[in-house]
């Protein structure tokens, strides 16, 4: 009776493991814009990446600003170099205008 209930329910289960595979590894990339008091787009940020790097900043002309990590509350601009060691904020990487 075991081997029966097993022989109809191996489809089904099949299936579910592959759903939840594809679920994994689907990346939902988010951008979110920067505006500064005047409306004007002075830089993006771009989440949803996997790996030690979360958010990807960038600047007005589209050139990466920098990249900042959740999973480790890092800062770090264009060269690698790190801006903060204790948060992961993008704001950081985006200068005030002058």
């Amino acid at each position: 009776m075991p081997a029966e209930y097993f022989g109809e329910f191996l489809p089904f289960l099949r299936m579910w493991l592959v759903e939840q595979h594809r679920r994994v590894h689907v990346m939902a990339l988010e951008k979110t814009f920067v505006r500064d008091g005047q409306r004007r787009i002075i830089g993006s940020v771009t989440t949803g990446y996997t790996g030690a790097f979360d958010t990807l900043v960038r600047d007005e002309q589209n050139h990466i600003v920098g990249r900042t990590s959740e999973r480790f509350q890092t800062t770090r601009d264009e060269h690698g170099n790190l801006v903060s060691i204790n948060t992961a904020d993008p704001g950081l990487l985006i200068g005030k205008r002058k």
